[in-house]
């Protein structure tokens, strides 16, 4: 949950705020918002001239052991410089990549550090002025931010200090209070949902197995008046969805598929999310090492983020029929887990020869693809942690994406970047496919290329063949999901990587127009097959 609640005013309580945040260069948003009563006067004219503590590009903050009350703490937002090549021409749908860094991702920055800063000082209220050139997105984005870096997951503290309690916000800014009202509104879903997600994540998973991540999801649908359906072992049984069973199989919690779905009147288009469940991965027989074991109470990061999406896709009442498939397993090794060398059948009818049993995400994953296209959506998500291999290339800092169509998948990279939650393209070239192909079956759930690993396009490549020509993108979440260490509005332990990054793109799919592009043609150029 978050530990910040937001009070939107016309001016800052008290003679002066306790934060100003403005954007560098623009001494005229200072001089402006005092002739308007936005700030005081002296307030303005000390900031113009340099009197009080000034932070530039986000970095420092004043010693926590002087009065915070005492003065006016200003963050000055550095404008983004472009990280392009002196005189290169960006061009291409990877472009934005070389543009300048957003300056809404500033604006988010800069609420995260205060909300750092209250929590370390523990201040229960303040006061926040947010001045800005660019309109009320960039509020929005700071709000993002300070909700964000409010989250607190404390439920599990016994003799340990909890932090504080919610802390009070007053905010106020140059543009109309009608405009911060709405993009206040938005990010607190935003932030909720976020927290939603986390707080699945986090969870231990002897307190978040099957049974909890159902009763989680349920209790959330009933709140929004969701459709639910669960498919439990004997609907398994009778769709042929070997892939979750026999995941399933080696633990006393029993798989199963939940599917939740919103469905508003006249929506603009039809999409599927599909999120990777399994509450614990222990690898199965081909067991991880105790460290590769530690956090993998994580492995259903990408149903919770699923989970999270419906929540505020259907908060902000948005055109648009979603629904979000989780399929939720355990993955033990017992005498009935499955071995290395089974051979699987799955509900599309093709058959898997099981190499390896910790590559059991696409297992599952490829039955709920399947499942889901019997709703005829226009756009297919899948968002998972599915390999290791993404953190070995990309660190924490982009996820792997992989898709059968160049206009889709533009799009995602496009909202990825509005919201600093970024992906990179990988390809799905014949080399890959002709590696999955199967000794005694359609198809291997793990394998090499060459003699190498191609982890994330190797789990790509064996998903693209469960989607059909629905256009498709595939999200690896592995290395993006969880953070060591507090770092911005990333709080240490889960980031709820993809809800704001998704929630995001479904609202750009919106404005399409109804029904959207049949069958999902995407502007662009198609990769299909």
């Amino acid at each position: 949950m978050s530990s910040v609640n937001i009070q939107i005013v016309s001016s800052p309580k008290g003679s002066s705020p306790l934060f100003v945040v403005y954007p560098a260069g623009s001494e005229n948003l200072l001089t402006d918002a005092a002739r308007q009563g936005i700030l005081p006067a002296s307030t303005a004219e000390d900031l113009v001239q340099g009197r009080r503590m000034r932070v530039s590009g986000n970095i420092q903050l004043p010693p926590l052991g002087r009065d915070p009350r005492r003065r006016t703490l200003a963050l000055e937002i550095a404008r983004p410089q472009s990280c392009a090549r002196k005189g290169s021409a960006a061009t291409g749908p990877l472009a934005a990549f070389f543009l300048p860094s957003s300056l809404d991702e500033r604006y988010r920055q800069a609420g995260a550090e205060i909300s750092t800063y209250l929590r370390q000082a523990e201040l229960s209220d303040s006061s926040i002025v947010v001045l800005t050139s660019e309109g009320a997105d960039s509020i929005g984005a700071f709000v993002e931010g300070l909700v964000l870096a409010g989250y607190v997951f404390d439920g599990y503290l016994g003799v340990k200090k909890k932090p504080a309690s919610t802390r009070q916000v007053a905010l106020s800014g140059n543009v109309p209070v009608h405009e911060i009202t709405r993009v206040v509104a938005r990010s607190g879903i935003l932030g909720e949902a976020v927290a939603f997600a986390r707080d699945l994540i986090n969870t231990p998973s002897n307190e978040m197995g099957p049974d909890e991540l159902e009763q989680a999801a349920i209790k959330m649908s009933r709140s929004l008046r969701l459709k639910t359906k669960v498919l439990r072992l004997v609907d398994l049984n009778r769709e042929g969805m070997g892939g979750i069973l026999g995941v399933g199989q080696g633990s006393p919690r029993a798989p199963r598929l939940l599917v939740l779905e919103y469905s508003p009147p006249k929506p603009a288009c039809r999409v599927a999310l599909v999120g990777k469940g399994i509450t614990f991965d222990s690898g199965g027989l081909s067991l991880k090492d105790a460290k590769g074991m530690e956090l993998m109470k994580k492995d259903m990061a990408g149903g919770a983020v699923c989970l999270a999406v419906i929540k505020a896709i259907a908060t902000l009442k948005r055109p648009i029929h979603l629904v979000v498939f989780v399929p939720v397993a355990e993955n033990m090794p017992d005498g009935r887990a499955q071995r290395p060398g089974d051979v699987l059948r799955t509900s599309s009818g093709k058959t898997i020869e099981v190499i390896n049993t910790d590559a059991e995400g696409r297992l599952i994953l490829a039955e709920a693809l399947t499942y889901a296209q019997r709703y005829r959506p226009d756009y297919l998500i899948d968002i998972a942690t599915l390999t290791g291999e993404a953190g070995r290339t990309f660190a924490n800092v982009l996820s792997p994406a992989l898709s059968n169509d160049w206009g889709f998948l533009g799009q995602v990279i496009e909202s990825g970047l509005a919201v600093h939650e970024r992906v990179w393209p990988l390809p799905i070239l014949p080399e890959y496919r002709d590696a999955l192909s199967g000794d005694i079956a359609d198809l291997k759930n793990s394998a090499l290329v060459g003699g190498y690993g191609a982890g994330s396009i190797i789990g790509g490549s064996f998903l693209s063949e469960f989607v059909g020509d629905v256009p498709w993108v595939h999200l690896d979440i592995a290395n993006t999901t969880w953070s060591a260490g507090d770092l911005g509005y990333c709080r240490k332990g889960a980031t709820g990587m993809g809800v704001r990054l998704l929630t995001h793109l479904l609202e750009r799919l919106a404005p399409l127009g109804s029904r959207g592009p049949r069958r999902g043609r995407a502007a662009g150029t198609s990769q299909r097959k």
